[in-house]
């Protein structure tokens, strides 16, 4: 009386192996991953600019709203908010794109800067 044929232990055996190696390409970082480049769009009331970013990068983007300056910084692949006239600083603790969002806005200075899918 067995439980399971060679079959089914060999479908079970595929299985679980098709899993794996989903999970790894997912869940397990490799030497490089998340340094692709690609191109984030910074927006506010008076003009949209398309940025790409790379590893190398190491700018500031000033955006005027109406509140005064956001200053917007890339570096080392990362697009984050160092700066804003904004009264709770959310955008600035959002975090960074592509790490943290793919989505930063700061709405009173009515900013927004997200990942161009």
């Amino acid at each position: 009386m067995y439980l399971f044929r060679r079959s089914d232990w060999l479908s079970l055996i595929a299985v679980g192996v098709v899993l794996g190696i989903l999970f790894v390409f997912r869940y397990v970082p490799f030497e490089g991953k998340g340094r692709e480049c690609y191109t984030v769009v910074i927006e506010s009331e008076k003009e949209r600019m398309e940025i790409p970013v790379t590893p190398q990068d190491d700018r500031e983007i000033v955006v005027s709203g109406p509140l005064g300056k956001t200053i917007v910084a890339i570096r080392g692949g990362k697009v984050f908010v160092v700066t804003s006239p904004c009264p709770d600083k959310v955008c600035i603790k959002t975090g960074k794109i592509p790490d943290d969002t793919s989505f930063i806005a700061c709405i009173p200075n009515r900013v927004v800067i997200r990942l161009k899918r």
